[in-house]
């Protein structure tokens, strides 16, 4: 079973799904191909996690005890687990716990709504304000919550810039060819042109190439995504695209490759850490798959020229994973100087000597 089929049958999104599998909560099984295979019994996991979920218990406690719960006559019954129990008493104090500091945070506010003037009273100055026609107090907002403080500026970087360019349209999409897939691309393509705005004042900022120092200072500068305070948001995002890269059909793929044609300003300044092992080297080329060259070919076959050289001083045999992710790979020749499939199969086929 494949994550879309497992999304389809427990009705939970991929993303939330991957998310599972992060903090230990699912542990599909990883083929050579990089897909996460599910079995029939991770359908009834994941409606134990959103049953744990709803009973407020966190990621961490459930990460414990989810493997602890088989269903029986349609109730989910603890198994044999002898600190099950004992964890889950913990919980429930702490619920109790909660619960009654919630009630007391009521009881506090009640007193200040009791004190508040009904509609039509004078609302002059050094009355108590009034409430608006929603029936809350200036400041107040739904359900009585009181803003006592302004929410926290905006991320250096220009997030609600950011807002401002999504809304005018630069997070825009074609609808993709499986509907199945349109929420998670939608959300996902809002989401990085976001972090594309972040960066793009920084990536954007002039540079004094008259200084004699200037190339040095970059180099040892801070990178866009530490300076814009985003790196984890950026690489959480990156990963997206790469799982979906990988699971969706051609049609998707096209539509992230156009995703990050157009916040190349994300894509140029957003990779994750190489580790030298064939899944690590496999993720690196999808990398470039995704970016489709770039802005440039060159650069790209620069960057894979070093990677090669460095997965086959790791002993790697990286001609089957370069045929793998080339069938992934987009054949439109961008530049004229080959398309990004037609750069990968030249790769294989000059292994295991070398690259050019």
């Amino acid at each position: 079973m494949r994550i879309g089929d497992l999304a389809h049958e427990t009705g939970v999104s991929r993303r939330l799904l991957r998310y599972y599998e992060e903090q230990g909560l699912l542990r599909p099984v990883r083929l050579g191909n990089g897909y996460r295979q599910y079995v029939e019994a991770d359908v009834a996991t994941v409606h134990h996690i959103r049953a744990m979920l709803a009973a407020g218990l966190s990621t961490a406690v459930i990460a414990r005890l989810v493997h602890c719960v088989r269903d029986k006559d349609e109730l989910r019954v603890p198994s044999d687990c002898p600190t099950f129990i004992g964890e889950l008493r913990r919980e429930r104090t702490r619920i109790t716990e909660a619960i009654s500091q919630l009630e007391s945070s009521r009881h506090l506010l009640d007193a200040v709504l009791d004190t508040a003037p009904r509609d039509g009273e004078d609302p002059s100055p050094g009355a108590a304000p009034t409430k608006s026609r929603a029936g809350r107090v200036p400041g107040q907002g739904r359900g009585g919550t009181m803003f006592l403080r302004p929410h926290p500026p905006a991320a250096e970087g220009g997030l609600r810039h950011a807002a401002d360019v999504v809304r005018r349209g630069k997070g825009a999409m074609g609808e993709p060819a499986e509907p199945a897939e349109l929420a998670e691309l939608a959300e996902l393509d809002e989401w990085v042109a976001v972090i594309d705005a972040c960066i793009e004042p920084i990536a954007r900022r002039p540079v004094d190439v008259t200084d004699p120092d200037w190339m040095q200072k970059l180099r040892e500068g801070p990178r866009p995504l530490d300076e814009a305070g985003i790196r984890p948001e950026a690489e959480a995002a990156l990963r997206d695209v790469l799982s979906l890269y990988e699971e969706g059909d051609e049609d998707v793929r096209a539509a992230l490759r156009a995703l990050l044609e157009r916040c190349h300003y994300f894509a140029g300044a957003t990779t994750l850490p190489f580790e030298p092992t064939p899944r690590g080297f496999r993720q690196r080329l999808v990398e470039m798959s995704v970016g489709d060259q770039g802005q440039d070919t060159r650069d790209m076959m620069v960057a894979l020229n070093d990677l090669c050289g460095q997965a086959r001083d790791a002993g790697l045999d990286i001609r089957p994973l370069l045929l793998d992710v080339a069938e992934l790979s987009s054949e439109a020749d961008k530049y004229g100087m080959g398309s990004t499939r037609a750069i990968l199969l030249r790769a294989a086929r000059r292994e295991p000597s070398g690259l050019w």
